[in-house]
């Protein structure tokens, strides 16, 4: 009876314990409805929308015609993706991409290698390169000169949701 008695307590003991740590952390921590998605947390630059387009080669409305075309590779299953501006930017560049590491933070590093240039990628001269998108990681890319001489390099990617193509700023 001693035995069973001292178990009780120790288990309410325990109960107690446990149903404070949770009351004192749900305190602590902000409800779900005051976080914001990550692109509202970055800075404003990383946020600023691209001023390059990237969409399925396919997908383009009629009337849009192809200025030209750089084939990045022969490799099985390949994918055309149309890359545009609604203004020129400067120093266009595809990109091959390879991972390389994250930070404690997130932030992906990829070796890069430029695989074509362009002097500019103007509105009226739309580019169509021929790629291959293999598993899961971005290994396509693109770069530019943006209006304020900063370099923007950014990864391309398939949309896990839709099939879209997703860029991401890196």
């Amino acid at each position: 009876m001693k035995r069973t008695l001292l178990s009780f307590l120790g288990l309410s003991a325990l109960c107690a314990m446990l149903a404070a740590t949770a009351n004192a952390a749900s305190r602590d921590l902000p409800p779900f409805s005051e976080y914001k998605p990550a692109g509202e947390n970055a800075p404003a630059a990383n946020r600023a929308e691209p001023l390059v387009r990237a969409q399925w080669a396919k997908d383009v409305p009629a009337g849009i015609s192809v200025c030209g075309e750089f084939v990045a590779g022969s490799s099985e299953p390949q994918a055309k993706i149309l890359f545009s501006a609604d203004r020129a930017v400067k120093d266009f560049k595809v990109l091959a991409l390879a991972f390389e590491s994250v930070d404690e933070n997130g932030k992906v590093s990829f070796a890069v290698k430029e695989l074509y240039r362009l002097d500019q990628l103007a509105p009226e001269h739309p580019l169509a390169v021929v790629t291959t998108f293999f598993g899961d990681l971005p290994n396509n890319g693109f770069s530019y000169v943006g209006e304020d001489g900063a370099t923007r390099n950014f990864a391309v990617n398939v949309s896990g949701e839709d099939g879209s193509l997703v860029l991401t700023e890196f």
